[in-house]
């Protein structure tokens, strides 16, 4: 009987070291190779969780129909819950009207019982805000308790209380309150990327993209306190690219910056596509004048596994 124990406990052992490489590898953004790790281990409730997340990319029946079989594994997995309300938000986004509002109650359900079962987990709080401010009132949007959502965030974790404030002002239309916080959290945390790159973000959406550029440049040279300042530091470079091509100017700085970009930053599913940074370089150079070794660039994307980008790819070659 002993015997037998000690072969359980190191067969679980085993596939627990499994599943975090698995995780690992998903993390850094290679969905092809995760996804045959984690069908090896699929009687591992979370190997089946990590399949919805990569499917909803691809296929959100089958996301779903794997987030389904999790649950029905791990009925108190908040993650579980956290990712079925995600699918299905994918699912009424992507339905006729008639199909979209039960598609939306069930996501309120999985993120609520997410929030439920880890109430100090930011993320899912997060979630939970974002379906409250963006779902119309019929489907579950409240701004009520999105506000609850956000003071709930503000005890669990300072920085992150700040930034769904500002989701919540920006989402509600506050902005005389959106841009005197976001002002004061500038000015506190000046040393700190993070608001420097939402408030770049914020004026690349209003066509500010001057200002913008100043901000992204900013945010991308701050000292790298942590692996968040990081991920905000290369996703900055991106946006210095992507605000070139969208301003159609700074196109030194912004080559420049992709460069870098797809030669320094780490493999990571927080950070932009690299391929993506290659299409903005593309694009740049396009605009430079360098055509010919734009089209190369442009060709080499035509194998990669993304429908945005390879409709993208294809216009840009049919223009030219």
């Amino acid at each position: 009987m002993k015997y037998w124990f000690i072969l359980l406990l190191l067969i679980t052992t085993c596939a627990r070291a499994d599943l975090q490489t698995a995780i690992a590898v998903y993390q850094q953004g290679d969905s092809q190779k995760a996804e045959k790790m984690f069908l090896a281990l699929q009687t591992e409730p979370d190997a089946r969780i990590y399949l919805a997340r990569i499917w909803q990319n691809q296929d959100l029946d089958k996301a779903e129909d794997w987030i389904e079989q999790a649950l029905e594994q791990a009925p108190e997995n908040p993650l579980a819950h956290f990712v079925k309300g995600s699918i299905m938000a994918s699912q009424a986004s992507n339905s006729s009207i008639f199909s979209a509002y039960g598609y939306a109650k069930d996501s309120l359900r999985g993120f609520k019982k997410a929030v439920e079962l880890a109430p100090d987990n930011v993320q899912f709080r997060q979630g939970l805000l974002l379906f409250y401010l963006q779902a119309p009132g019929i489907a579950g949007g409240d701004e009520e308790a999105a506000l609850a959502q956000v003071e709930a965030i503000e005890k669990e974790n300072t920085l992150a209380g700040i930034k769904a404030r500002l989701i919540y002002f920006k989402e509600t239309g506050h902005k005389q309150k959106y841009e005197e916080l976001m002002f004061r959290a500038r000015q506190h945390y000046r040393n700190k990327s993070d608001f420097h790159y939402l408030e770049a973000i914020n004026l690349q959406e209003k066509k500010q993209f001057l200002e913008a550029q100043k901000l992204f440049e900013k945010a991308s040279v701050l000292p790298d306190a942590d692996e968040q300042s990081n991920t905000i530091s290369f996703s900055a470079l991106y946006q210095i690219g992507r605000t070139a091509v969208l301003a159609q100017s700074f196109i030194g700085k912004g080559i420049q910056a992709l460069q870098h970009y797809i030669q320094k930053a780490p493999d990571s599913r927080q950070l932009p596509e690299k391929y993506w940074a290659r299409f903005r370089l593309a694009n740049l150079l396009e605009l430079k004048g360098e055509k010919q070794q734009a089209m190369e660039i442009y060709q080499s994307l035509l194998t990669v596994e993304d429908n945005q980008l390879l409709e993208r790819v294809k216009k840009q070659l049919q223009r030219s």
